[in-house]
């Protein structure tokens, strides 16, 4: 089981909410956050650190859908947006129980 993590920007930012229904209706994720207006900040070439923001998906899933999601999104959305997983290594009876019963089966 993991947690996939997808990072929107710019124009897609607006697409979020359509991605994680898409994610849901195929059973490629049990569950799904959106956290909308994240900010990060990054260190530019001339040493500045500049503010800028994002939307975050935050998904829970079984750990062989990570290609099929990334796949999902290049087709659907674009070839550019950052997605990793964090593999959840501990969890009880009930949370594992709940993403293999929303998940489709591998």
């Amino acid at each position: 089981m993991v947690n996939i993590i997808i990072y929107l920007e710019n124009e897609l930012m607006d697409k979020a909410q359509e991605l994680v229904h898409s994610l849901l209706e195929q059973e490629l994720v049990a569950s799904a956050s959106i956290d909308e207006d994240n900010s990060y900040y990054i260190k530019t070439n001339n040493n500045e650190v500049v503010k800028t923001s994002h939307t975050v998906i935050t998904a829970q899933t079984k750990s062989l859908m990570f290609s099929e999601i990334v796949n999902y999104i290049k087709s659907n959305l674009s070839n550019d947006v950052p997605v990793f997983s964090m593999p959840l290594t501990q969890m009880n009876d009930q949370f594992n129980e709940y993403i293999k019963s929303r998940t489709r089966k591998v």
